[in-house]
This record gives structure tokens, C-alpha cells and sequence, in this order.
């Protein structure tokens, strides 16, 4: 989901214990397909199940990846339902639900989510999340400590598909900002006593405004650190806790375990590695995006419809403006360009390989495309993410005005409202 600029919306994904309850209702008519971990339905279409199913053998190799020493051989495929609208997701999972993207039912062993009006991209990040909720309880463990779980589940949930299989540890920078403020203001509990939260205290953390999302935060702040810091050379204790856990130890005695006298030192230094985050690229060109489309606005409302990305630019008169071009994005990044070489810059995505080659796609990452027709402001795309694209598309307001919009989508088709994903056919409102 896109960032609200809020403590991470702990509540689009949920996970629910085993006395929840399907609610009773009539099935509609499902689309199906089995897989070696997974049995897979949906409502939408034969294609979209495959994909769903693709997606989740996909995602499963990379859990596999780095917890296949501590799973259990594979047992029972595990069932992702998908569905359309909310109505048949609130009828399987309860009103409880509402307002939730995706929720795994450790009762029933089953995860569910539906596409309302997301794109592709964010569905399969709601299904990387609770899948790994289902694949924790189904191969690993079914009394995983909260912070794991969820800390777990929030890193491979913005995993990024690639041809060559999964990309994690990516980190927004609406996150980096948010874990510096909680460090100021001394928000996060000391890891001795968050590695022993209770369920019961977790949950009960809802009835403080704010406190939640801080959980969550610290929690996937804890994973990516123990995975990423030291370059990679704290694995082992995260190894030592996850293999005393599986070996029926307690979470206290798991922790003396693997951290001995070192957890105040690791801890130290998790807040040192805070620090010293960076945002990755894929979220500078993110920002990049929303810096380019809001000048492709101001020209397109004055008339100047640009035909090439080249023209747009070509047409900043940057060298007679009073001051630099600014911009807040939506994650809260600062941006400006005074000089030509800055608005150039800022034009091209930092994971494009042919920087500096001008001749290899001219001076820009960035390309026009008039898939909603010639008479449309054409979309704002970047082709440098593999098999995710990005582009910004500017909608209209009433006054004439326009609002950006960045959005991730897969391959050629970007960002894939439901419609298409029906393959054509129009959705229900």
C-alpha cells in the first residue's frame, strides 16, 4: 500500500488466531489451481489464479531460502483465497475484517485477501506478507514470538520479483524517518523485554494511539538489522534464536541463547545502523517520478501538452526562474532543482544502466506513454526495475487542476487496475 505518511498502517494487515470462525455464506463461484506448496482460488479469472499461484510458489522459494534448515518437510498444500471485492473477503473472514487487506487464519491454516482497487504489485505484497504468517505456522513454528513473526513478515512483504527471483530488504524512506523519530523520542521498547512481548500485550497495544505501528516499526527495524548489519555477519544470531525456538526452548531461553552478554551491544548498534539508513534507489525514483509529473502538470494546464519526455524538459525554462523548482513527495522528501544538470539528474532512475551513456537511451531513464489515448497527459514511466515498472499518471480535478498519482504495476501493463486483471471484463462497484 502507499505510504499515508503516518507509523506504518499496521492495521491493512492482519493476522488472526484460531478461534476465529468463517462466517456463513454462500460460495461463489471459484477459479482454482494447485501447485507443489499451494492450492489457490479466486473469483476473478482462470489467468489471475495461475498468477496468484505463481506468485506464491515464488515467494515460497525465497522463505525456503532462508528458513528451509528449520522447516518441516512440506505437508498439506497450503489455501490463499483471492477475491474480488471485499463483500465475499468479509464473508469468509468475518466483519472483523473490515478495513483489512489480507488476513491468515492460524485455525484454519488458510489466508485470504482481495484486490478492491489495488493494482497487482500491492496484492501480492498483502499475500507475501500473510504468506509467510502461513508458512511460519505450517513449517516452522506455530508459537513464533510476535516480534519475528511480524517483523518477518513486514521485510518480505515489499520483496521485489526480479527474473532472477526475489529481491528484500529494500527500505522506504517514510520508514527511515519514522524509526528516527521513535529513536528521538525514545519510543521503542529495550529488546529484552520486546523479545518477550506477550500476545496478549500486542494486541493490547491498539488501545494506544500510535503504539501499534511502533511495534511493527521496531519489529521489521530488529529483522532487517540482524539480517543487514555488519554486512550480513549477524545472521548467526538470528539463526541461533529461530533454531532454539524450533528445538522447544522458551522465548527467554531462546534469547540467552542466541544473544548471551551481547544484546546490549547488538542493540547499540541497531540504533547506530538506524542511523545511518539510506532510502534505496527504487524509492528515489519513486520520488524522482512525483518531482518530473508535477512539471509534466503545471505544463499541461497551461496548455503546453508535451509530445516527448525531451520536450517537457527542454521546456523548463529553469535558467529564468526566480528560484529553484520544489517539491515535498509524498514520502516526505525535500527535493529542488536550480540548475539544469539537477532537473537532468533528477530525470533519470539511479538503478538505469546506461547512465552517462547518452547514446544508449538519450539524456533520460524516464519515457511518455499514451496508453490512455492521445488526447490524454500521457503517464510518466521508468523501465530500470526488472519486472516491476513504475509511473506517475496525472488525474484531473474539477478546476481544471491536476494531482499526481505513482504507481507500481508488472511488466508492459504497469499498474493493472482490476478490470484487466479480469482479462476485459467490467468489475462489479
Amino acid at each position: 500500500m502507499r505510504p499515508t505518511g503516518s507509523i506504518i498502517a499496521y492495521w491493512m494487515l492482519a493476522i488472526f488466531p484460531a478461534l476465529m470462525t468463517d462466517a456463513a455464506h454462500a460460495e461463489p463461484q471459484l477459479f482454482r489451481v494447485s501447485t507443489s506448496n499451494y492450492d489457490v482460488a479466486t473469483d476473478v479469472s482462470m489467468d489471475l489464479t495461475r498468477r496468484v499461484a505463481a506468485e506464491m510458489e515464488g515467494i515460497h522459494a525465497e522463505y525456503m531460502r532462508r528458513f528451509g534448515r528449520f522447516a518441516n518437510p512440506a505437508g498439506a498444500r497450503s489455501l490463499v483465497y483471492v477475491f474480488a471485492h471485499e463483500e465475499e473477503y468479509l464473508n469468509l473472514g468475518g466483519y472483523a475484517l473490515k478495513g483489512t487487506g489480507g488476513f491468515f487464519n492460524a485455525g484454519r491454516g488458510h489466508l485470504a485477501a482481495y484486490i478492491g482497487d489495488r493494482t497487482l504489485p500491492q496484492l501480492f505484497r498483502i499475500l507475501y506478507h500473510e504468506g509467510f504468517h502461513q508458512f511460519m505456522h505450517a513449517r516452522v513454528s506455530r508459537d513464533c514470538p510476535l516480534w519475528l513473526n511480524e517483523g518477518m513478515a513486514e521485510y518480505y512483504g515489499a520483496a521485489l520479483p526480479t527474473s532472477k527471483g526475489y529481491e528484500t530488504g529494500d527500505v522506504a524512506p517514510y520508514r527511515i524517518e519514522e524509526l528516527k523519530e521513535c529513536l528521538k523520542g525514545d519510543k521503542f521498547a529495550n529488546w529484552s523485554r520486546f523479545l518477550l512481548i506477550t500476545s496478549e500485550e500486542w494486541h493490547a497495544a491498539r488501545e494506544t494511539p500510535g503504539q501499534a505501528g511502533v511495534n511493527y516499526l521496531q519489529a521489521w527495524s530488529m529483522v532487517h538489522f540482524l539480517i543487514h548489519g555488519r554486512n550480513g555477519k549477524l545472521t548467526p544470531v538470528l539463526d541461533r534464536y529461530i533454531d532454539s525456538l524450533k528445538r522447544g526452548a522458551s522465548k527467554g531461553e531462546s534469547m540467552r541463547n542466541a544473544f548471551g552478554s551481547d544484546m546490549l551491544r547488538i542493540e547499540d548498534e541497531w540504533k547506530d545502523f538506524i542511523e545511518g539508513m539510506e532510502t534505496s534507489p527504487r524509492y528515489v525514483c519513486w520520488d524522482n517520478l512525483e518531482f518530473v509529473a508535477t512539471i509534466l502538470s503545471v505544463r499541461t494546464r497551461a496548455g503546453g501538452r508535451p509530445k516527448t519526455f525531451e520536450e517537457m524538459i527542454d521546456g523548463v525554462p529553469i535558467e529564468r526562474l526566480e528560484g529553484p523548482l520544489k517539491l515535498t513527495t509524498c514520502y516526505g522528501t525535500e527535493m529542488s532543482a536550480s540548475t539544469r544538470a539537477e532537473l537532468e539528474a533528477i530525470c533519470r532512475c539511479p538503478l538505469d544502466k546506461n547512465a552517462g551513456k547518452e547514446k544508449a537511451r538519450g539524456k533520460y531513464s524516464y519515457i511518455f506513454s499514451f496508453e490512455d489515448g492521445p488526447d490524454k497527459p500521457p503517464a510518466i514511466v521508468c523501465p530500470c526495475h526488472g519486472l516491476i515498472t513504475y509511473e506517475a499518471k496525472l488525474n484531473a480535478r474539477e478546476d481544471g487542476s491536476f494531482y499526481v498519482v505513482v504507481s507500481e504495476g508488472s511488466g508492459k501493463a504497469r499498474a493493472i487496475p482490476f478490470e484487466k486483471a479480469q482479462g476485459g471484463k467490467p468489475g462489479r462497484k
